[in-house]
């Protein structure tokens, strides 16, 4: 018998990341766009600072 292949997960964040940038797609963005790219650039090293990684 093979092993059960664990269901699909993203790391900390990104799921929640790809969706802000599909609605950053749309006519009105949700959070201005400097700013975002801004937010994004540091997220990684959050991440690893607090263990998410």
């Amino acid at each position: 018998p093979g092993k059960l292949k664990r269901p699909h997960r993203f790391r900390a964040g990104i799921r929640a990341l790809q969706e802000i940038r599909k609605y950053q797609k749309t006519s009105n963005l949700l959070v201005p766009a400097a700013s975002f790219i801004r937010e994004v650039s540091t997220l990684p090293h959050l991440l690893y600072v607090f263990g998410a990684y």
